[in-house]
């Protein structure tokens, strides 16, 4: 019985080796690859500049032939006493600093009584690259490819119009402007 025990537990022993040797004695092959991935960077900056003052077409040092203002305040334009025939004209300087083609579009927002009626504040935008007049308010895009230039002027003109009656004394109005950014397949 012991040399039966002995024969038997020898053989679960050999067969288990063959086991183990069979199964490291596999060939193999085995590839690695690494996938780097940057996400684009889309940037842009936009400043407000060159401010010229305008009474009835006819340019202005400081303040407007009545005595009217337009100052800058960080990104903010205060118009005051302007009286009908009395626009300002300022640059929107933008620079791309994109690393992939954008588009863009610039939208204004205007609330207030100068801003209603008949004969309402006039604003418009001419762009320097392409020279298209923007009918500002509409999500319009204008391409900007990363290879093209990176820099361009938007050129806005806010303007009270001669023939503005007595309605408008004293009447406010706030005009918010967004240069908007997106990529240039969005």
């Amino acid at each position: 019985m012991k040399k039966v025990l002995f024969s038997s537990i020898l053989t679960i022993a050999l067969c288990l080796s063959l086991i183990a040797g069979s199964t490291f004695a596999l060939f193999t092959d085995e590839q690695e690859y690494t996938i780097e991935a940057t996400a684009a960077k889309v940037d842009f900056v936009a400043t407000i500049d060159d401010q010229i003052l305008y009474s009835r077409d006819i340019a202005q040092t400081n303040t407007f032939a009545n005595g009217g203002t337009a100052v800058f305040t960080g990104n903010t334009l205060t118009l005051t006493n302007i009286t009908p025939g009395d626009k300002v004209v300022f640059d929107i300087e933008l620079e791309n600093k994109s690393n992939v083609d954008i588009k863009y579009y610039l939208n204004w927002t205007a609330t207030g009584d100068l801003m209603s009626g008949t004969t309402p504040l006039v604003i418009s935008a001419v762009d320097s690259v392409d020279g298209v007049v923007s009918n500002l308010g509409d999500a319009d895009y204008t391409a900007w490819a990363a290879n093209a230039p990176k820099e361009r002027t938007l050129t806005v003109t806010v303007e009270l119009p001669e023939v503005a009656g007595n309605e408008y004394q004293e009447d406010t109005a706030t005009i918010n402007f967004t240069v908007f950014a997106v990529q240039g397949n969005g």
